[in-house]
């Protein structure tokens, strides 16, 4: 912690995650003093304080700044009851340094257009989340993939990869496949990803629509297993 080391080339320090991401220590807070070396301080950390630190360093010196709200905004235009603390946070913080960046990096131009509708102004532009598209090029044949999974040949396979969380909706994917007729009758549903809270109302939806059966939860799946889920996947 708080060593340089080279990853591919570039030189990264890793600081201790406090209060999961809430929390930074001193070794942080000494390594940001000075950030005349730097060009541009780019934080993504946004429900977090632990990028806080780097971005007020980096205004102190006059450096630039940029922002990544990383698709969040939605939870501060919600109105549920379920993400007060998201529009509390951003009322007391998040505004303040959204408007102090030079720019703010969106992921999608759908979540620009949230942040127009909050009545941002602050410079902004659109970068998509990168695909490393090597580790798709190769992957296994379906044969291989349905045997790995226990399916019989052929078997329709509709496949989500992401984490289990209230914002991915996956209440409506389960009552959609439950209405699946035809050749999708015979379908199965495969979800992997870790659960972020999200699992054991999956699990009870799935055994109340009838279709526990033909719905798997694998849990976090690594490139390999990423890679084999994908090649066998109708959808």
């Amino acid at each position: 912690m708080g060593v340089p080391v080279d990853m591919g080339g570039v030189r990264v320090v890793y600081f201790k995650n406090l209060l999961g991401g809430f929390g930074f220590g001193r070794d942080m807070v000494r390594a940001v003093r000075d950030l005349g070396e730097f060009d541009l301080v780019h934080v993504a950390a946004f429900w977090q304080l632990f990028g806080l630190p780097a971005f007020l360093a980096a205004r102190r010196a006059g450096g630039a700044t940029v922002l990544s709200p990383r698709g969040s905004l939605v939870m501060v235009r919600s109105r549920s009851a379920d993400s007060f603390r998201h529009r509390l946070f951003y009322r007391v913080l998040n505004r303040r340094l959204l408007e102090a960046a030079n720019a703010v990096h969106f992921t999608a131009e759908l979540e620009r257009a949230d942040a127009e509708a909050l009545g941002l102004g602050t410079p902004s532009f659109c970068v998509p989340n990168a695909v490393p598209l090597a580790e798709f090029r190769s992957l296994p044949g379906r044969a291989v993939a349905w045997a790995e999974l226990g399916l019989p040949d052929s078997t329709p396979l509709v496949l989500f990869v992401g984490r289990l969380d209230r914002r991915k909706a996956l209440g409506l994917l389960l009552k959609a496949f439950a209405k699946l007729s035809g050749r999708g009758a015979d379908a199965v549903l495969i979800l992997a990803g870790p659960d972020f809270g999200e699992l054991e109302m999956l699990e009870s939806l799935a055994q109340s629509l009838g279709i526990d059966s033909r719905v798997r939860f694998v849990g976090m799946v690594d490139a390999g297993g990423r890679a084999s889920l994908l090649a066998a996947a109708d959808l």
